[in-house]
């Protein structure tokens, strides 16, 4: 029984057996090939390994032969050429779901990533807006398919910031509401609003995103923040 072999897999990497965990869903790939899911979670495994992309993207491109209309091989074929650099083949993936009538809310949220990853490599400025342009828009459209993408929400917030929009500041406080819990979306409103002017709100975000959670990252990006905008206002 091949889900059997995935329960198990389930377990092993629970348990912390990630060899084990491999080894049981590629028991179930021989057992039963016809699940193109089996093939995504066995690739999601792969990329957990030390130089792991290359057989995620053999076990995907496997998948995508059989089953060419199944959308998350496509998708998570797209993350892991987004993951290694390579932004064209990565949005090759994405355009072939669009030109299919398969996208969705991961679809259009993964566009967005490679267009923001592609604007941070390019040195024309005009090329550089459009792509921020376009990459906000697929963020939009990510938040349409999936009101609960918080990262979508977030990178709007982002995007509108760096375009010198105000209106990130509605979009962050939209994101809050609808997250109050999350660090990160309170550490990136701060950093909003310090682009904006709001010293004082700002710090007054930046020290709540720090006491959510005082030993993260994102703490430490607060009080850096915080050092580096008392030393230049």
């Amino acid at each position: 029984d091949a889900d059997l072999f995935v329960q198990r897999s389930d377990l092993q990497f629970i348990n912390g057996d990630l060899d084990e965990a491999i080894n049981d869903m590629e028991i179930a790939m021989k057992v039963d090939s016809t699940k193109p899911p089996y093939y995504c979670k066995l690739a999601s495994l792969y990329m957990l390994k030390a130089n792991g992309s290359e057989k995620a993207k053999e076990v995907l491109n496997k998948c995508i032969n059989r089953y060419p209309s199944y959308q998350q091989a496509h998708i998570d074929l797209a993350k892991i050429f987004l993951y290694v650099g390579m932004f064209q083949e990565a949005m090759q993936e994405i355009q072939f779901l669009e030109l299919n009538n398969l996208q969705n809310g991961d679809s259009y949220f993964v566009r967005g990533i490679i267009l923001r990853k592609a604007s941070e490599t390019e040195s024309d400025t005009a090329n550089t807006h459009k792509w921020k342009l376009d990459a906000l828009t697929a963020f939009k459209k990510a938040v349409e398919y999936d009101a609960e993408n918080w990262e979508a929400y977030n990178l709007i917030g982002v995007s509108l910031t760096e375009l010198g929009d105000s209106i990130a500041l509605e979009y962050f406080k939209t994101a809050i509401s609808k997250f109050p819990d999350n660090q990160e979306i309170k550490y990136w409103n701060g950093w909003s609003l310090r682009n904006f002017g709001h010293y004082e709100e700002a710090k007054d975000t930046y020290i709540e995103a720090a006491q959510m959670d005082s030993s993260s990252y994102w703490t430490f990006m607060a009080y850096s923040d915080l050092g580096d905008m008392y030393s230049n206002i």
